[in-house]
């Protein structure tokens, strides 16, 4: 991929970053999908799902300490999708779609759903 880069052809692709995305879709970790890395990986966009255990739970997203550069996009609650506001509070079985950088990925995760990532 850098070979080509240099060549001065962009619209390149690693079939091996494809594949390990393939891969990472499909294991099922804690209830957590990574969807989409964006921009070579320096943007993540994961789907969650909030366990009965997890600190946020019953939490509004005003009270909950997201570190910068991260944030709640989309929960999808049963058959509805809500576009979150600092007064929705979150639910048990709720899917969060979260959008994270690789530096602050793994407390974002933790702090949502109280595991260790």
């Amino acid at each position: 991929e850098e070979v080509f880069r240099q060549l001065g052809i962009t619209n390149t692709f690693s079939i091996t970053k494809v594949l390990s995305s393939l891969i990472e879709q499909r294991v099922d970790s804690l209830g957590i999908t990574n969807l989409i890395p964006i921009d070579e990986g320096k943007v993540n966009v994961t789907e969650l799902v909030l366990g009965a255990g997890a600190p946020v739970v019953g939490q509004p997203l005003s009270k909950i300490a997201l570190p910068e550069g991260s944030l709640i996009a989309c929960v999808l609650r049963g058959h509805d999708v809500i576009v979150p506001r600092g007064t929705t509070e979150l639910a048990e079985r709720d899917r969060l779609v979260v959008v994270t950088t690789p530096n602050n990925h793994g407390e974002v995760l933790n702090t949502l759903t109280g595991e260790e990532s």
